[in-house]
């Protein structure tokens, strides 16, 4: 599967399998808990940025360019994915086991299109610093700071991932220093992604 633009999906964009037998369209939605959601994907990112702000409704609305009923749905989706989460975080990796970190920036609930070459002191800036496990892709966490000095990136490590496991970054400079001041390994790899 590619991802194609395909006007007939409320987000411009689709899912549409390589094989020419096939060619089948999904929305990118499907199999996620925004299946449900006929909303676009920038107005469900927006609230829960203003989820997370702990805007009013009024702003919320504002902010998201929907209407009151809209902003409902993207908040009880919110709700219901959170509750149905585990109280207790599990740490990922361990003796081996890969966990990829990347990071992107957000200025006024805008992604940062090059977020390489933000600095960390820009005004509005936050950093959403995201690190999967490789063997189990259902293990993630994402998680808003407001730079990616080594300290804040350390303090990621520390509450994430066990100890001995392979850190696979960008190769931002604060990583190497944060990877080695854990005791972990560290891989760089390309994060880019092309359509």
């Amino acid at each position: 599967m590619r991802i194609m633009v395909a006007a007939t999906y409320i987000d411009g964009y689709s899912y549409r399998c390589s094989s020419k037998a096939c060619r089948s369209r999904e929305s990118l939605k499907k199999g996620t808990e925004m299946a449900s959601l006929n909303i676009e994907f920038v107005k469900i990112f927006r609230g829960m940025y203003c989820w997370v702000y702990d805007y009013t409704l009024a702003q919320a609305i504002d902010f998201c360019d929907c209407s009151e009923t809209t902003y409902i749905k993207i908040n009880d989706l919110i709700l219901q994915v959170i509750s149905e989460q585990e109280p207790e975080m599990v740490k990922m990796g361990g003796e081996g086991i890969g966990v990829q970190f990347d990071e992107t920036a957000i200025c006024n609930g805008e992604l940062i299109s090059n977020p390489s070459s933000t600095p960390d002191n820009k005004p509005n800036v936050q950093w959403l610093m995201g690190d999967i496990e490789g063997t189990n892709c259902r293990n993630f966490v994402l998680k808003l700071f407001t730079n990616r000095k080594i300290p804040t990136i350390l303090d990621m490590f520390d509450e994430h991932v066990v100890p001995g496991s392979i850190i696979v970054t960008d190769g931002y400079p604060s990583y190497p220093g944060a990877v080695s001041e854990f005791g972990s390994c560290h891989e760089v790899v390309n994060h880019c992604w092309v359509c």
